[in-house]
């Protein structure tokens, strides 16, 4: 058993809560399951994911990943994970306390852990495809980020950010996760990184994951339409890639920031999610990062404000 705290649920159960408990369990003829932990990931983060991976062997088709969201760099646990966990789709999310950012806790069999990332790999005939999806669309011009540090964005083609982020949305507005950041994965695809409403001396923004020096990125714009839009189509997308017969379960993990920016219509994320007639049991949660590939078969990406959907069936 793996888990993690969160900041809210959402399952076919209970629609969305925000005091759950969401339970999944995976069964089927010939379906075996591996659990494994890397601890201490603040001293040695590549280490302690190298040595979980070596635990659970081979991986199968699928594996989850649930981590700690304080303290370590997202992007950088996924970048490890994407080079050690080969073979498999990894897919899952950073764990949250309610938007208090104050700690988190990750959950291996009995124990209850800080600062480590679980593991769950799943072997056996099954099917499974993902859609990400969040919603946003780039609008203005693209940049390049000529200086950053870490999550930090301190220059866009040579200019400080926040001046680039002014001169789009006006002198009186301060970066806010309602306008994330798209950075291009080499193609028209992107994944999002969402801007702290933090002002520096020195003009620099601060992200929700790091964000490398050389990338192009372009602002974004979405109203509360066009997020739950984003969520119907990651299961669109996850249907038309799916290769089995009949999916039977959907795992979501959704941006604490998506539910921010939705407010009250938090929960109809959840109809989004079982538009177009999808009869199948729905589970997930609200993370502070969602795990997963751009598309079936890439790298595996560090994201924000973004719906991760997996559909699992025969």
């Amino acid at each position: 058993m793996i888990g993690c705290t969160t900041d809210g649920e959402c399952s076919s159960a209970l629609a969305f809560q925000e005091d759950s408990v969401v339970v999944v369990l995976f069964a089927g003829d010939g379906i075996t399951a591996k659990a494994s932990v890397a601890r201490g990931l603040a001293a040695d983060l590549d280490g302690a994911v190298a040595r979980a991976v070596d635990a659970l062997g081979a991986p199968g088709p699928l594996t989850v990943a649930l981590s700690e969201s304080m303290g370590v760099s997202g992007a950088v646990l996924v970048d490890a994970l994407d080079r050690h966990l080969q073979n498999t789709l990894v897919v899952g999310g950073t764990a949250g306390d309610q938007w208090r950012f104050e700690g988190t806790h990750q959950l291996f069999g009995r124990e209850v852990l800080t600062d480590s990332v679980v593991l769950l790999t799943f072997h056996g005939d099954f099917a499974v495809s993902v859609g990400v999806e969040s919603g946003w669309c780039p609008m203005g011009r693209r940049a390049k980020v000529t200086r950053a540090e870490g999550a930090q964005l301190l220059e866009l083609d040579g200019q400080p950010a926040l001046e680039v982020f002014r001169a789009t949305f006006g002198s009186h507005i301060a970066p806010t996760p309602e306008h994330p950041f798209a950075v291009f994965d080499g193609s028209d695809r992107f994944y999002l990184r969402a801007p702290f409403p933090h002002l520096f001396e020195n003009g620099a923004i601060q992200l929700a994951g790091d964000i490398p020096e050389g990338a192009e990125v372009q602002l974004t714009e979405a109203g509360r339409d066009q997020i739950l839009d984003g969520a119907r189509s990651a299961v669109r997308s996850a249907r038309a890639s799916f290769p089995g017969e009949q999916p039977t379960g959907l795992l979501v993990f959704s941006c604490a920031a998506r539910k921010q920016v939705l407010g009250s219509r938090t929960a109809e994320e959840l109809d989004a999610l079982q538009a177009d007639g999808l009869d199948v049991d729905v589970a997930g949660f609200y993370t502070y990062g969602e795990i997963g590939p751009l598309v079936t078969g890439g790298a595996t990406r560090f994201h924000n404000e973004t719906v991760v959907a997996v559909l699992v069936g025969r």
